[in-house]
């Protein structure tokens, strides 16, 4: 018999409902993309949520979505739990660190998309995300390591291992061949597992599959200053690969995956591509301009000068939404 894991930092009755949420090897498969009414995107830390973030809010505006930004899975699927029914009917899309599962803590139907990550260069931009953000929770102990005892010391379950434990919805810091194949299986669920390293690409298919308009973009809070996985040592690679053997098997799994579902989308998603990448390197000039814009100082109703908040995407409401600090 499967023991049940004690989960930290919350009382019950939410550690009781999350702790049964967790536990489930398995739930039941939520529904198609095309006969859903919210997505859901299982955000594992530094896969470009922010820039996602950025995309979703101009697709759906800010009354429709909402990022749980909750360190700990549990914590995020209470947060959520305990908004209000109506609240969670007008929700079209939800990102943030939560674990599949959330579809059954809601009365509309649902459908998942995630996006995975080489796991060297996950690892390897997750330290030195750390190191440059005082405010992160592992900021005090991660600083006191170097990139190889941070990937070998366990100070995080989202260190070894950690996507293969946020698709499996698993909240702790062990992971076995159940952990991976409970991945897969949620995984082969959803409408989108994409990549990374193929960004434009896994945003062809959620376009496609979500029914977007066109998602240019701009890359957000992205990782300055840090080697790329292809430049640090031998020693350092073997140590994460090591402690990331779970992750590794399972994104060749899903890069294969991934490279047949291009396959079969033919030569439609080659032209859409092409013609998404030129409009979208326009966007990149122009957006940070109109930021820029939206920060020029401006006058009021009464005639006098005064300076503008934030900038604001055209159809967001200021304050709506988190500011953007989530791990890319």
């Amino acid at each position: 018999m499967k023991k049940s894991r004690v989960v930290r930092g919350m009382t019950s009755p939410e550690a009781d409902m999350t702790q049964s949420l967790i536990s489930a090897p398995a739930v039941a498969k939520p529904v198609v993309a095309s006969n859903a009414e919210t997505a859901i995107f299982l955000h594992i830390p530094k896969t470009a949520g922010s820039t996602l973030s950025e995309i979703v809010l101009r697709q759906y505006g800010p009354k429709q979505v909402i990022w749980l930004r909750q360190p700990r899975i549990a914590d995020s699927a209470a947060e959520f739990n305990n908004l209000p029914d109506d609240r969670k009917r007008a929700l079209k899309f939800v990102l943030g660190h939560v674990g599949y599962g959330l579809h059954e803590m809601t009365p509309n139907r649902c459908t998942y998309v995630t996006v995975m990550r080489d796991p060297v260069d996950r690892v390897v931009s997750y330290y030195y995300y750390i190191m440059r953000t005082p405010v992160h929770f592992m900021h005090p102990e991660t600083k006191k390591l170097t990139l190889k005892e941070f990937a070998a010391s366990q100070i995080s379950h989202k260190v070894s291992n950690g996507q293969t434990k946020y698709l499996a919805e698993m909240d702790a810091k062990d992971c076995t061949s159940e952990t991976f194949q409970t991945a897969k299986q949620h995984l082969e669920s959803m409408a989108v597992a994409g990549l990374i390293e193929r960004f434009d690409e896994t945003l062809m298919l959620m376009r496609r599959a979500l029914r977007w308009s066109m998602p240019y973009y701009v890359r957000e809070n992205v990782t300055t200053n840090r080697p790329k996985a292809r430049e640090i040592g031998s020693d350092v690679r073997d140590v994460i690969i090591k402690h990331n053997s779970y992750d590794m098997e399972l994104y060749e799994w899903v890069s294969k995956r991934f490279e047949q579902t291009l396959a079969d989308q033919g030569l439609g998603l080659k032209c859409r591509l092409k013609t998404f990448r030129t409009l979208n390197k326009v966007y990149g000039v122009v957006q940070p301009a109109w930021r820029k814009l939206k920060r020029v100082a401006r006058p009021n109703k009464s005639g006098a000068v005064a300076l503008a908040g934030p900038a604001v995407e055209p159809g967001e409401a200021q304050g709506s939404v988190p500011s953007q600090q989530a791990a890319a």
